[in-house]
């Protein structure tokens, strides 16, 4: 059973943490976009990037936050109420140097305190050398004390 049943291309699903609204990206608007639904049930669908977004993570009941086409985290504050509809969205912090991808997050927000965990991204200029691990369990027992 689809999510989403478009002809467009529709990916990363994220059902809110009280399981009432679905958010997920689709190219529909001619660019990745990131849309709510109510989940599960009819309706239609709400906008809630602004000039593309991609990567929707739930921070909470009443706050999405994803990846803007302009290089930066934006959390979107959700209306209360029995229909979606955005309160107010706020840059968190810029997206330079993390890791992106169009089909996961390469990121998460904590529901208790609000912060945002992100992957460093690799530099290419430091790629250019191999290291190989060698007794890498052992390493970590060391490491962690145990």
């Amino acid at each position: 059973m689809a999510l989403v049943d478009s002809d467009f291309e529709e990916d990363s699903p994220a059902i809110s943490p009280d399981g009432r609204w679905l958010a997920y990206v689709s190219n529909e608007s001619g660019q990745n976009e990131v849309y709510v639904r109510a989940y599960p049930g009819p309706g239609g669908r709400s906008a809630v990037s602004l000039e593309g977004g991609t990567s929707p993570v739930w921070a909470s009941e009443r706050e999405l936050v994803y990846e803007s086409s302009g290089g930066s985290y934006i959390a979107a504050t959700l209306r209360e109420g029995p229909t979606f509809g955005i309160e107010s969205r706020s840059e968190i912090a810029p997206t330079a140097n993390f890791y992106t991808s169009l089909d996961r997050p390469g990121y998460d927000a904590s529901r208790v305190d609000g912060r945002l965990l992100a992957i460093r991204g690799i530099s290419l200029a430091a790629s250019n050398r191999d290291v190989v691990v060698l007794n890498w369990f052992e390493e970590l027992r060391a490491r962690a004390g145990s």
